[in-house]
């Protein structure tokens, strides 16, 4: 079956059969950026269900922050109080703050959870010169996950009630990767270059920066080590407010496609904290809850040689 018709046939009628694999995260630290609405919260709420010690929500705003917290306290009826802890995904600057926090305030990291992102609808760059999207969901998501890895491998090595546990790091992407046939600088390792192109911007910023960090993932895979668990989970489409900068037809057609197959943030969270939990291997893909193939594109990647020059390219950005 085509990928996309299998796509849309999942949103329709798989939803309902995914379940969360069984266990607590007792004495357990867990982060999840972009926690304040939509999948982001939704995941913190299945999350907090299992009772972690730190649940920490990195947000850009810290009122919607805490009234997420809030809400989350008082569905655990106060067992579980999450933290605010503040993080602009479009500054690297913040990035680095918030790891800088992090190893301040936390002696654990079991679950990290990356799903802040954006779907613009026009060319803006950010303060450091990246495309929003290329910044917020490729480059900021990265330079955060490899940060963020020393707290996670030091966990590792330090088991809970003497049981060996690997910590998580949990990537959200998206099945639009898979439209992505091609990349511009796929061969000459221009990729983030080209993806940066004011001149080339289109539509297809969001996929396109979707495809890119599954390209990206092997090389993390690799610096993570065998002791952390790096995966991508696909939501599915789902009712948030990312495409809020929609307008005229564009966000009639939006309204109309979310209304007919869109999951709720409740289901699209699912696959995001499966991938988060289950004893998978490290570099899986999931989606409604099982590890997929990512696409043919991806896979074509076989010697990892993509994937690491786009590392290459974004170390050359954060080091300006």
């Amino acid at each position: 079956m085509p990928f996309a018709t299998h796509s849309l046939l999942g949103h329709l009628f798989q939803a309902k059969g995914m379940t969360l694999p069984e266990g607590d995260l007792e004495d357990k630290t867990v982060i999840i950026t972009g926690s304040n609405v939509g999948i982001g919260k939704a995941a913190a709420l299945h999350l907090a269900k299992r009772n972690p010690a730190r649940l920490i929500l990195a947000v850009r705003d810290e009122k919607a922050g805490q009234a997420a917290a809030a809400e989350i306290a008082k569905a655990t009826g106060g067992k579980v109080e999450p933290e605010v802890f503040l993080l602009d995904m479009s500054s690297f600057a913040s990035v680095r703050r918030f790891v800088l926090e992090c190893e301040q305030r936390l002696d654990r990291l079991d679950v990290f959870i990356a799903n802040a992102g954006i779907y613009p609808f026009s060319y803006k760059a950010t303060a450091d010169g990246l495309e929003s999207a290329l910044q917020v969901n490729v480059a900021s998501t990265l330079l955060l996950s490899e940060l963020l890895l020393p707290l996670l491998q030091r966990t590792a090595k330090s088991p809970l009630h003497g049981i060996p546990s690997k910590p998580h790091l949990t990537i959200v992407s998206s099945y639009t990767h898979h439209f992505i046939g091609e990349l511009r600088g796929f061969g000459d390792g221009t990729i983030v270059q080209c993806a940066n192109d004011e001149q080339a911007w289109e539509h297809l910023a969001y996929r396109r920066g979707k495809a890119i960090l599954m390209l990206a993932i092997p090389t993390l895979v690799k610096m993570a080590g065998p002791d952390v668990v790096v995966t991508t989970a696909d939501p599915g489409t789902v009712a948030t407010n990312a495409m809020h900068e929609a307008t005229g037809l564009n966000a009639l057609a939006i309204a109309v496609f979310v209304y007919c197959v869109a999951r709720t943030p409740v289901q699209g969270a699912l696959p995001v904290v499966w991938a988060a939990l289950a004893p998978i291997q490290s570099g899986e893909y999931v989606a409604d809850c099982k590890v997929t193939p990512p696409s043919a594109m991806v896979q074509s990647d076989t010697d990892g040689s993509i994937s690491d020059s786009i590392w290459k390219e974004l170390r050359a950005i954060w080091a300006k």
